[in-house]
């Protein structure tokens, strides 16, 4: 098999999983008059409907009165013009008492129809009650990771009568709900941790994570963010095809650092079938080696654990596909195991050539068609 290396490989589940940790932007509104508003692309012409802003609290704010607006763009910056048919694309007025997502809040009346890769604003601004200061205040907030393909968001501060402030860039956590009903942005809730639900890995306990792809697949090999404890034994990954074992490896337990991204590599991996559900699952090899799933190494003071964040389950479509998801359990049939629908795991699967990796028989067959009882040439 040729050289994969992470420079060429490419991730088959969302790099957005990759956040490390939860952040405040740098822009702040501190002062009565102040906005903050980030850019959005859109990918649909569907209109906006309803907004939720992961916001960044600090002091206590309390009595604020803050409301959402979303805005044509004009050279970079919100134009000034709010959508809607009526120029209503406005919610009503609410308070942020805590760090987090303020739940979606409807827009007066729906942006209209967007028009794709034609931006728009979504701005918080304060709209009554008490007053911002320099110790009570807002901001976004997001990821610590920048990055084009995993939210990446221009964020502007509107002070002193204009938008003219150095603009960021900045991943932030938002959740925009479409009136055909989809939901999009980037709804991770925590910085990375261990799971709450799914047991370490050690003993008959894994983790793992389930794809599907619409043709055969080749997974070359995944990136993983571990935590270890103690002196646990080898890691054993294997891949597999619904519930049938294809291809495994073995990874030495001294070749594992905590909190630290390694690549795993398949040595042998082959041609996995097209819209199936495809696995790897991880567990801890056993005190006599075999390097195969079903061992029992081990135990609570002696193990692995998978890092990830958290995401709603309500805007699950926002932060994966239908058929991705992280799995765990004490089974060694991953067809068995517990699906999440709320942890987005750090196991990303990924293929080094697309040409190879990702293929698909031609379709048609031999022959000609017949009808009615004669050929059709």
């Amino acid at each position: 098999m040729a050289t994969i290396g992470v420079g060429r490989a490419i991730p088959i589940f969302p790099p957005a999983a990759m956040q490390t940790s939860m952040f405040s932007n740098s822009l702040v509104i501190d002062a009565d008059g102040e906005e903050i508003a980030f850019k959005y692309f859109p990918s649909s012409t569907s209109p906006i409907t309803d907004v939720d802003l992961n916001v960044d609290t600090v002091g206590t704010p309390t009595g604020i009165n803050l409301r959402i607006r979303v805005e044509s763009d004009n050279a970079d910056a919100p134009s000034g013009t709010i959508l809607g048919a009526t120029n209503g694309a406005i919610t009503a007025s609410f308070n942020v008492a805590a760090d987090g997502f303020t739940g979606l809040k409807a827009l007066g009346e729906s942006t209209g129809n967007l028009t794709v890769n034609v931006p728009v604003w979504i701005i918080l601004y304060r709209h009554d009650g008490n007053s911002l200061s320099g110790t009570n205040y807002f901001a976004f907030r997001g990821s610590s990771v920048n990055h084009p393909y995993v939210g990446f968001a221009r964020v502007r501060l509107y002070t002193g009568g204009n938008w003219a402030t150095a603009p960021t860039v900045s991943r932030l956590g938002y959740v925009l709900k479409h009136a055909d009903g989809n939901y999009d942005g980037m709804p991770y809730l925590t910085s990375l941790a261990n799971p709450t639900a799914a047991t370490d890995l050690f003993g008959t306990y894994r983790h793992g994570v389930r794809i599907k792809v619409g043709s055969q697949t080749l997974i070359s090999g995944f990136w993983w963010y571990p935590t270890k404890t103690g002196s646990p034994n080898s890691l054993v990954a294997a891949v597999f095809e619904g519930s049938v074992l294809k291809y495994s490896n073995t990874i030495l337990a001294a070749d594992i650092v905590t909190t630290v991204w390694m690549p795993v590599y398949f040595s042998s991996p082959v041609l996995l079938a097209a819209d199936t559900n495809l696995y790897i699952i991880l567990g801890q090899e056993d005190d006599l080696g075999g390097g195969v799933l079903g061992d029992d190494g081990g135990d609570e003071s002696n193990d692995y654990d998978t890092r990830m964040s958290t995401m709603s389950a309500t805007y699950r479509e926002a932060g994966l596909a239908s058929d991705m998801a992280f799995v765990y359990g004490a089974n060694d049939d991953p067809a068995a195991l517990t699906v999440s629908n709320t942890d987005i795991p750090l196991i990303i699967p990924m293929i080094c050539d697309p040409a190879t990796d990702l293929d698909q028989a031609a379709g048609g067959g031999g022959g000609f068609p017949i009808l009615g009882g004669s050929v059709v040439r």
